[in-house]
């Protein structure tokens, strides 16, 4: 027997790069005091997020 197959794809979008750099804080599980704190790191966060 063979049965039917589906699929579903959902195209993504970009994030823009603010809201990609709020994700990464929060997925390294930074708070809104660590965030603030982490300025220095966000040149890097920002290129990451880019790619």
């Amino acid at each position: 027997k063979e049965g039917i197959v589906t699929a579903h794809v959902h195209e993504m979008k970009l994030l823009p790069p603010e809201d990609g750099w709020s994700l990464l804080c929060k997925k390294a599980t930074m708070n809104a005091e660590e965030e603030r704190n982490a300025q220095d790191l966000k040149d890097i966060g920002m290129k990451i997020v880019e790619k």
